[in-house]
C-alpha cells in the first residue's frame, strides 16, 4: 500500500517497509527496524519526526539531514543507496528468507504450487466465470448489481423522471393541439403524415440528450472497469434495462395524448400497433446515439457523427423527401434508416383499409358527371368521391401495407445489431491503457533538455521543485504592512433549515511573515486584496503555465501598473516557485500534463501573480501530496513568509516537521470555538506549555504535537473537567489577544489613511473594458488550440449543406439542435473554472465572463455560415444575382448566431449540459413543429419542383370538348396550370404556377425578408439579455429567501 503522509499510528500498523528512491529499491525489511537501518547509514532523525516522514526525508536532499561525524560516509546518489543496501546485512538476510521460502515452498511445474495458486484464485470465482477472467462474479451478476445502481440512480433523481414526463406532455399538448382532431378527409393526409413524423422524429432527438450523458458516466466506468469490478459491457446492458420503464411511461404519457388529440384511428389494433413502433423506434434511436458515445472519444466527435446521422434520418425518412423524388445517388440511405421503416409501418397503419372522402374536387363544376372531374389528392380516380388510403399511400409514399410485418422483424434486427456493437464498442473503447504523467508543451517551447526523444515522464517528478538545489532567498517583494485583524468573529450558515455555527466569537490577527489560519467574510475589496488558494486545483486545461500566470496579474494587478511589470512579476513568481522548465508547458488534463505537486505550485502562483496586498490564504495546500510534495509546498511558503507575505494555511493533522514551519496557531474546536490562538514555539514548546499548564497530559519525547493535540481537545476536558474552549476563555493567553487585537485597530486608521486611493475599495482591481478583452482572448484562445470542436463545427455544416442539396432550406434548420448542444459542455468548462476559482477572487466581473464567451462563438459561426452557404446555395440554385446571394449568405450566418446565443440562453443558469439537453431538445421539436405548421406547405415535395407527376391532377373532358375549352370558366378562378390545353383526354393540371404561390400559400412574401431579418436580430438580442439576465438571477444575485429578518 502506497500511503502519504502516515502518522507514526498508521505506520506501525505495517509488518513490512520498501523504500524507492528514483526506481532504485534502497530498503526491505520489517518496518519496525527501517528507521535504525537508516539511522546507522549516517543520517538523524529529528525528534518528533515520524518514520514514514524519515523514510522519505532520505531521498531528499533538501530534506535530509546528516549525523554529525558522519558527513563523509553517508551514500548521497540512488546509485550509492543501492550499493548500501546490496552490501548490508539486512539485504543478505532477506535473500537467506527468500532462499529458505523457495525450498520450502518452491515453484516450479513439479511442485504444483502454480497450479494450486490457480485453483485458490478460481475457487474465489462463481461458477461461470472463465477461469483466466480477472472478474469474480459473474456477468450475469455483475449485469443484476449494475441494473440496482441504475435504479438507484435514477430513485435518487426522480426530478429527472419528472422532467422528462413533464416535457413529453408539454411536447405532446402542443404537437396535439396545432394537428388537433385531423379530419378523416383528403384535407387530413399532411397533418396525419405530419403527426406521424413528429412522433418519429421526437425520438429521434430526444435520444441526442444520451450521448452527454454517458460522457459523463464514462470515467466511472472506466475506473470500475481498470479494478475488475464489471466489464463495461455489463454497464451497458444496465442502462438499456433501466431505461425500459422510464421510456415506457415517457412514451405512455406522449403517445396517448398525443395520438387521440391529433384524431388518429381510434382502433385497438391500429393504437397498439401504433404505440410498440413508436416504442420500439425510440430503442433503435438509443442504441444508435449509444453506439456513437462508444466508438468515439470526445463528445464533439460524438455529435458531428449525430448531426449528420440526423440529416440522413429526417431527409430520408420518406415524408420531406418522397421516395419517387429521391435521387438515386443517395436514395440508398433509407434502406439503412431504420426510422424509414417505422414512419412506413404507421403510415400503413393509419391509412390502410380506409376510403377518405374528398374534400376539393377538380374543376369545381355542378353538376358532376361521369368522369370528367377529380379529387384534388394524391391517388384520386377520375369520377369517385373517396380516395382509397393504400392507394394514397403508394402513390404518395411508395409505401405498402404488406410490408408492416417485414418492416417490424427489421426493426428487431436494427435494434439487435446496434445493441451488439454498442456493448462490444463499450467494452473494448473503455480499456485505456495507463500512462505515465507526461508534460505537454507548446509547438515551439519544449525546453532543450526535453528534446530529443527523453522520456518525460521520468524526470517529471524534478521539474515539479528543484530538489538538489536550495531555492535560496526569494526575488525581493515590496514590504507588507498591512495587518489582518478579526475580533468576536461569528458566522453561521443554515443546513436543512436548520442553522449551523462555524465560527463563535473568534478573536486574532495576521501580520506580515507570518505563518496562521483564519476563515471569514469581509468588504467586496477584501477579496481582491487576499489570494485565496484553494485546495481544488482548479485551471484552464489549455492554457500554459505562464498564460494562466500573465491573466491573473493583468486582471488583479491594478491598472496603474504598466503591463510590463506586471509581466516580469510573473517571471519573477515564475522563478520562485522553480517553474521555469514547464513554463510553456500547458496546463493539460491530469495524466497529460501537470502533475499534482505542479498544479498545486501552479495554483499558489496564480494567487501571487495577483501581488496579495492583504494576506495570503491557502487551503490544505498538501492536500493529495507525499510527503516531500508536502515539505517542499510548505518549505517555499515558510521562505515567502520570512520576505514579508503574510499567509494565512490551514493544515489538517500535519507532521511534526510541517506544523514546526507555523509561526501561530488558530485551533478550533466543534462549533467554530476557540481552543488555542498564540505562537506555536520552537520545537512546539510554547503550544505544549499552554495546554500541559491547563490539565492536559504530558506530550512524549517521539509524539507528533499536532496529533498530541487532536487528541486530547477531541476527549472534550482537561483534568479537570473543564472543557478546553472555556479553559481558554479564562486564561491570560486569550486577554493578552484581545488587546493585541484592540491596539492594531487603534494604530491602522492612522498608518493608512494616507495609503487609500480612489480605488483601492473598487470590487474590480481593472475597468470593465479591460476585463472584457482580457477574458475573450482567453475563451479565443481556448477555442483555437481545441482543433476537434472547431473542426467537427466546421464539418457539420459542410455536410449539412451537402445534404440540402436534397432539400432545400429547410433541413439547415435540423442541424440546429446539434450545434446548440456543441457549444453548451465548453460554456461548463469556462462556467466552472470563473465561478469555483476566479469569481470569488475578484479577477473580474460575471459580464465580462458572459459578453466575453458570446463575442468568441461569433467568428466561428461565421465561418461555419459561408461553408454552409457555400456547399447549399451553388448546387441547389445555381449563380444568381449579388443581392440575392448576399441575402441567403446573411440569412445563414444570422442562423448560427441565434444557434449560438440559443445555446447560451439555455445553458447560463442551469447547472450542466445534459439538464440543458433536455430544455433545447424541448424548445427546437417546439419550433420545428410550427415552422411545420406554418411554413411546411401540405405538399412538402413541392419544394423541389412545382410539378411533381404524382401530384398533377388528371381527367378527361366530355365528350367534343378540349381540355383548354372545359377549364376555361375554372381557370378564370383557380391559380393554376393546364398543362396540356389541346387534349382531348387525359387533362394534366397542376395547382401552382409559381413559386411565389406557393410561398405565399404558407404566408411568406419576398416583400418581407429584410423585416424578417431584422426580426431575427431582436431575437438573437433577446436570448443573449435572457442569458446574462438569468445567469445574474440565478447564479449571482444572492437571494434571502425564507430567512427571518432580525428586529
Amino acid at each position: 500500500m502506497a500511503i502519504y503522509q502516515a502518522s507514526q499510528a498508521i505506520y506501525d500498523l505495517f509488518d513490512k517497509a520498501v523504500v524507492l528512491y528514483e526506481g532504485r529499491q534502497i530498503y526491505f525489511g520489517p518496518a519496525s527496524d527501517a528507521k535504525d537501518y537508516f539511522e546507522r547509514m549516517g543520517w538523524l532523525c529529528p525528534q518528533r519526526q515520524t518514520t514514514g516522514d524519515f523514510l522519505t526525508s532520505v531521498t531528499n536532499p533538501q530534506e535530509r539531514q546528516i549525523r554529525p561525524g558522519m558527513e563523509n560516509r553517508v551514500p548521497r546518489t540512488p546509485e550509492e543507496f543501492e550499493t548500501y543496501w546490496l552490501n548490508s546485512p539486512e539485504y543478505r538476510a532477506l535473500k537467506e528468507q527468500i532462499e529458505l521460502y523457495q525450498q520450502e515452498f518452491p515453484i516450479d511445474a513439479r511442485s504444483g504450487a502454480i497450479q494450486e495458486f490457480r485453483e485458490q484464485k478460481n475457487s474465489r470465482q462463481a461458477k461461470h466465470v472463465r477461469p483466466k477472467s480477472p472478474y469474480i462474479i459473474s456477468l450475469a451478476t455483475q449485469i443484476r448489481l449494475t441494473t440496482k445502481r441504475s435504479y438507484q440512480r435514477i430513485w435518487n433523481d426522480l426530478s429527472a423522471t419528472a422532467t422528462s414526463v413533464a416535457t413529453n406532455v408539454i411536447m405532446a399538448l402542443i404537437i396535439g393541439s396545432v394537428f388537433y382532431n385531423s379530419p378523416n378527409a383528403t384535407a387530413g393526409f399532411y397533418s396525419k403524415g405530419a403527426v406521424l413524423f413528429m412522433a418519429i422524429l421526437m425520438n429521434a432527438l430526444t435520444a441526442i440528450s444520451e450521448i452527454n450523458n454517458l460522457y459523463e458516466q464514462r470515467p466511472i466506468v472506466e475506473k470500475h472497469a481498470s479494478y475488475a469490478f464489471y466489464h463495461p459491457a455489463a454497464e451497458a446492458i444496465s442502462g438499456i434495462v433501466a431505461d425500459i420503464p422510464i421510456k415506457f411511461i415517457t412514451g405512455t404519457v406522449f403517445n396517448i395524448i398525443l395520438y387521440f388529440m391529433a384524431g388518429l384511428r381510434r382502433e385497438a389494433g391500429q393504437f397498439f400497433l401504433y404505440f410498440l413502433i413508436t416504442y420500439l423506434c425510440t430503442f433503435v434511436m438509443s442504441a444508435i446515439f449509444r453506439t456513437l458515445a462508444a466508438i468515439t472519444k470526445t463528445v464533439s466527435q460524438a455529435m458531428l457523427l449525430a448531426g449528420v446521422m440526423v440529416l440522413a434520418l429526417v431527409i430520408y425518412t420518406g415524408f420531406m423527401i418522397r421516395v419517387p423524388q429521391m435521387h438515386d445517388w443517395f436514395s440508398w440511405i433509407r434502406w439503412i434508416n431504420p426510422i424509414f421503416y417505422g414512419f412506413e409501418i404507421l403510415i400503413a397503419n393509419e391509412f390502410h383499409g380506409q376510403n377518405f372522402t374528398c374534400s376539393s374536387i377538380i374543376p369545381a363544376y355542378t353538376p358532376l358527371s361521369g368522369d370528367s372531374w377529380i379529387c384534388s389528392a394524391v391517388g384520386a380516380v377520375p369520377g369517385e368521391y373517396t380516395v382509397n388510403g393504400d392507394s394514397f399511400i403508394e402513390t404518395n409514399y411508395k409505401y405498402y401495407y404488406s410490408h408492416v410485418w417485414r418492416n417490424l422483424g427489421i426493426l428487431f434486427a436494427f435494434l439487435i445489431a446496434f445493441m451488439i456493437i454498442y456493448f462490444v464498442a463499450t467494452e473494448l473503447n473503455s480499456k485505456t491503457a495507463s500512462k505515465a504523467e507526461v508534460l505537454v508543451f507548446q509547438r515551439g517551447h519544449v525546453p532543450a533538455h526535453l528534446q530529443g526523444g527523453v522520456d518525460r515522464s521520468s524526470i517529471n517528478e524534478e521539474l515539479a521543485v528543484s530538489r538538489g538545489s536550495d531555492a535560496g532567498t526569494l526575488p525581493a517583494m515590496e514590504p507588507q504592512t498591512d495587518i489582518f485583524t478579526w475580533k468576536d468573529l461569528i458566522y453561521d450558515i443554515e443546513i436543512k433549515g436548520e442553522p449551523r455555527r462555524l465560527l463563535d466569537n473568534v478573536t486574532g490577527w495576521v501580520k506580515p511573515g507570518t505563518l496562521t489560519a483564519l476563515m471569514g467574510p469581509l468588504d467586496a475589496s477584501f477579496q481582491r486584496k487576499t489570494g485565496y488558494v484553494q485546495q481544488q486545483d482548479l485551471h484552464l486545461d489549455t492554457s500554459t503555465v505562464r498564460e494562466s500566470l500573465r491573466f491573473s496579474a493583468m486582471l488583479r494587478q491594478p491598472k496603474s501598473v504598466p503591463v510590463e511589470e506586471k509581466h516580469q512579476w510573473v517571471e519573477e513568481v515564475i522563478d520562485m516557485l522553480n517553474m521555469r522548465d514547464f513554463a510553456n508547458a500547458v496546463v493539460g488534463i491530469p495524466g497529460e500534463g501537470l502533475n499534482v505537486e505542479q498544479r498545486k505550485l501552479l495554483t499558489i502562483g496564480v494567487e501571487l501573480a495577483a501581488k496579495p496586498k492583504l494576506l495570503l490564504f491557502l487551503d490544505e495546500p498538501t492536500s493529495g501530496l507525499d510527503s516531500q510534495s508536502s515539505w517542499a509546498i510548505v518549505a517555499f511558503l515558510r521562505k515567502l513568509a520570512d520576505a514579508g507575505q503574510a499567509i494565512l494555511c490551514t493544515v489538517h493533522q500535519p507532521s511534526a516537521v510541517l506544523f514546526q514551519q507555523f509561526d501561530r496557531l488558530l485551533f478550533l474546536a466543534r462549533g467554530g470555538k476557540t481552543v488555542y490562538f498564540g505562537d506555536i514555539g520552537d520545537n512546539s514548546r510554547k503550544l505544549l506549555t499552554y495546554f500541559q499548564n491547563n490539565g492536559a497530559r504530558a506530550c512524549g519525547d517521539e509524539e507528533n504535537p499536532a496529533e498530541w493535540m487532536l487528541e486530547i481537545v477531541n476527549n472534550g476536558t482537561n483534568s479537570s473537567g473543564q472543557d478546553w474552549h472555556s479553559v481558554w476563555k479564562a486564561s491570560q493567553e486569550r486577554a493578552d489577544v484581545d488587546a493585541e487585537v484592540d491596539r492594531i485597530i487603534m494604530e491602522k486608521p492612522n498608518a493608512s489613511s494616507n495609503e487609500d486611493t480612489a480605488d483601492s475599495h473598487s470590487e474590480f482591481a481593472m475597468p470593465f473594458v479591460d476585463q472584457l478583452r482580457e477574458v475573450t482572448v482567453r475563451v479565443f484562445q481556448q477555442y483555437w488550440r481545441m482543433p476537434s470542436y472547431i473542426l467537427s463545427k466546421l464539418m457539420l455544416g459542410t455536410i449539412a449543406g451537402l445534404f440540402n442539396i436534397m432539400f432545400a432550406v429547410f433541413m439547415i434548420i435540423t442541424i440546429f439542435s446539434t450545434i446548440v448542444q456543441q457549444i453548451q459542455p465548453h460554456f461548463i468548462t469556462q462556467r466552472s473554472l470563473y465561478e469555483v476559482r476566479e469569481r470569488p477572487s475578484k479577477a473580474y466581473s460575471w459580464k465580462a465572463f458572459m459578453i466575453a464567451n458570446v463575442i468568441v462563438e461569433i467568428p466561428y459561426q461565421i465561418l461555419t455560415g459561408i461553408l454552409i452557404f457555400a456547399t447549399f446555395y451553388y448546387p441547389i440554385v445555381g449563380i444568381q444575382d449579388s443581392a440575392r446571394q448576399g441575402l441567403v449568405l446573411l440569412f445563414m450566418i444570422q442562423l448560427l448566431l441565434y444557434a449560438s446565443s440559443f445555446a447560451q440562453m439555455t445553458i447560463a443558469a442551469l447547472p450542466d449540459a445534459l439538464t440543458a439537453s433536455g430544455i433545447v431538445t424541448l424548445l427546437v421539436l417546439l419550433s420545428l413543429t410550427f415552422l411545420w405548421c406554418h411554413a411546411v406547405p401540405d405538399r412538402p415535395s413541392r419544394f423541389l419542383d412545382l410539378h411533381v407527376p404524382t401530384e398533377t391532377s388528371i381527367f378527361n373532358p366530355p365528350d367534343n370538348q378540349t381540355c383548354g375549352e372545359y377549364m376555361a370558366d375554372y381557370l378564370k378562378m383557380a391559380p393554376g396550370q393546364l398543362q396540356n390545353p389541346d387534349a382531348t383526354e387525359n387533362c394534366s393540371y397542376c395547382s401552382l404556377t409559381n413559386a411565389d404561390q406557393f410561398m405565399a400559400g404558407s404566408n411568406i412574401y419576398n416583400s418581407e425578408r429584410w423585416r424578417n431579418f431584422g426580426i431575427v436580430w431582436v431575437y438573437i438580442v433577446f436570448n443573449i439579455f435572457v442569458a446574462v439576465v438569468s445567469y445574474y438571477l440565478f447564479r449571482v444575485k444572492k437571494w434571502n429567501i425564507g430567512k427571518k429578518k432580525k428586529a
